[in-house]
């Protein structure tokens, strides 16, 4: 897979190994989930939250390990409840939380949690059949979105009455 997005860059050939897919479907060069799973979350229910680019919606996703440790959040400074990965201590940590990335930073240790954060860039819509899936979900309001689409994305326009 040629990430869309990536021809829209000065050089797209620019460290391109021949395929932007990731194992776990996302894309190596944007971060996007695939078209088929946009569409499996849409039809799952899954909340959409639209931005004011043309180009982007975000999406709450379940997340397939919710228990598994990683490291929440870190700091360069000292903050209470953090823990300081040294190189003494890092093999404390659980191998899911990727320690050794984070040695001499401050650190908090959580599950992950039953929800994460996905985003869709439209430009992997890149049929006219799936564009359409994705106009007739908008306007059939099969859409879990909290706020409207206060910014359409680049390929819907609004029908003039």
């Amino acid at each position: 897979m040629r990430c869309p997005r990536r021809i829209e860059s000065p050089n797209p050939d620019l460290l391109w190994d021949g395929d932007d897919s990731k194992d776990d479907g996302t894309c190596k060069y944007c971060g996007s989930i695939s078209t088929s799973e946009f569409f499996k979350a849409i039809e799952s229910g899954c909340q959409i939250t639209p931005t004011d680019k043309n180009y982007k919606v975000y999406l709450s996703l379940v997340e397939s390990n919710p228990d598994e440790l990683v490291i929440r959040s870190s700091a360069n400074f000292k903050i209470e409840g953090y823990t300081l990965v040294t190189a003494e201590n890092v093999h404390e940590f659980p191998s899911s939380a990727k320690a050794n990335e984070y040695i001499g930073n401050w650190v908090i240790v959580e599950p992950r949690g039953r929800l994460k954060t996905g985003n869709f860039y439209f430009q992997h819509l890149e049929s006219v059949e799936d564009k359409q899936k994705f106009i007739d979900l908008f306007n059939d309001r099969k859409l879990n979105t909290l706020e409207r689409f206060y910014v359409l994305p680049y390929f819907m326009k609004v029908e003039e009455v």
